[in-house]
């Protein structure tokens, strides 16, 4: 007999710390999610932050990624119910940018992670395919 598994009150924040959780406990996890948003494997987690916020904005998440001498940052909008904010992967954009620019990461990535509802013309505008 299969379980009936019930629950209310997901939040953006639920599935924030679902998501940070599981990239650090499941190396299996990790390298699914970069294949699903084609992102390339560069070696190891090297860091992941959660509600990182700059003067443009916030990020869900973060992640940085290190092979060798690269390092490759991940930044994550994750999306359950809520509207996407009037040039949020925009700014997102503008924060990957930055980071490359101030030499933090060689490269930087946007990530949209949310129901298919969410993605019409603004799948490309996030940088990565959607997870």
């Amino acid at each position: 007999m299969t379980a009936e598994l019930r629950v209310s009150g997901v939040s953006e924040q639920s599935v924030d710390l679902l998501l940070w959780e599981e990239l650090v406990a499941s190396p299996e996890f990790l390298a699914w999610f970069l294949a699903e948003a084609e992102i390339p494997e560069l070696g190891v987690l090297a860091a992941i932050e959660r509600s990182v916020n700059t003067v443009n904005g916030e990020s869900d998440l973060e992640i940085d990624l290190r092979g060798g001498s690269t390092t490759m940052t991940v930044l994550i909008e994750n999306k359950i119910d809520a509207p996407l904010q009037p040039l949020q992967a925009a700014r997102y954009r503008e924060r990957a940018a930055a980071y490359v620019q101030q030499h933090r990461s060689n490269s930087a990535l946007t990530v949209l992670v949310a129901p298919s509802a969410y993605f019409g013309d603004s799948e490309t505008a996030w940088g990565s395919t959607a997870v």
